[in-house]
């Protein structure tokens, strides 16, 4: 395997992928370092690209009805986050700011296009790795609901619900 992958193996993007398809798919990514406390994109910017990290950290965020910001996650090495920004013309979801100075690996939609029509075998490996991780977060988003929901109202009988 290529070292330029090396530090974010466990990456869902490159799973499945051989060492060939990760040398393929290098130089298609750039580095970009950033500081703490500087923004990566804003919730209902335009996206451009995805990001895996590093190393450091980045907080992803949410603004609330009241204009409050509400944390939804922390994100570290080798998670990554705004994946549907490679696949069409969707609008971020969240805020993403950085919380310990960080490096990434930017793979953009340009780039995807890019492998579609080059190397079409990795790029459909890719968007399943981006599809099964969608999935996992909407069924997670879908359990924390019912379980605050739960917690909210409890359960028939009970004064509230208990997280296992």
């Amino acid at each position: 395997m290529t070292e330029f992958f090396k530090s974010v193996e466990e990456c869902p993007l490159l799973k499945d992928l051989s060492g060939k398809e990760k040398n393929h798919l290098a130089a298609s990514f750039s580095v970009k370092k950033v500081s703490q406390g500087k923004v990566i994109f804003l919730e209902n910017m335009p996206g451009e690209s995805l990001y895996i990290i590093l190393r450091g950290a980045v907080k992803v965020s949410r603004m609330l009805t009241d204009g409050k910001e509400k944390t939804m996650t922390i994100l570290t090495p080798p998670e990554m986050f705004g994946e549907l920004a490679i696949l069409g013309e969707t609008p971020r979801a969240a805020t993403v700011s950085v919380v310990e100075d960080a490096e990434f690996l930017c793979f953009g939609k340009g780039d995807f296009d890019l492998l579609c029509k080059h190397h079409p075998q990795i790029a459909l490996k890719i968007l399943r790795n981006i599809l099964g991780l969608l999935a996992r977060k909407s069924l997670e988003s879908c359990l924390d609901n019912r379980l605050f929901l739960r917690w909210c109202f409890g359960d028939e009988g009970s004064a509230g619900a208990e997280a296992s």
